[in-house]
């Protein structure tokens, strides 16, 4: 899981570069596809909001289901806290907890990554006026 993670970062690390190389030669096309790159952008940190949020009741879910389980197992009764302790240390809910740790990083750098883009306006602004002011 955690060279999954690894792999999608380097994917979008890789496609930022892309997106925000802007020169004297790709300007126009840049200028004209500012728009778009940057909904790509809000829209995959979209998506994996709604991935961390379907995964975070998923969770839920389970240790509702763990501790069902082990009330039916368990030959003594156990407080609801150590049961809920009990199913937080199962193998699934450790697995989900990586997940949903490896889902807040991609959204934290995409959170990065949507102020990179939305400052690229500006960026090209820059970039023209410096144009104007060598071609004087």
């Amino acid at each position: 899981m955690a060279e999954d993670i690894l792999d999608l970062f380097n994917k979008y690390q890789e496609e930022l570069k892309k997106d925000v190389n802007i020169d004297e030669l790709n300007m126009k096309e840049s200028a004209l596809t500012i728009a778009a790159i940057k909904h790509k952008w809000a829209g995959r940190l979209m998506r994996h909001k709604l991935d961390l949020n379907r995964t975070e009741r998923a969770r839920d879910k389970a240790i509702t289901n763990i501790i069902n389980q082990l009330q039916k197992d368990s030959l003594v009764s156990l407080s609801i806290p150590a049961l809920r302790k009990q199913a937080e240390s199962h193998e699934i809910i450790q697995n989900t907890d990586q997940t949903i740790d490896n889902l807040k990083l991609i959204i934290e750098y995409l959170e990065k990554v949507e102020k990179i883009v939305n400052s690229l306006t500006w960026d090209m602004k820059n970039i023209i006026d410096i144009v104007k002011a060598e071609t004087l």
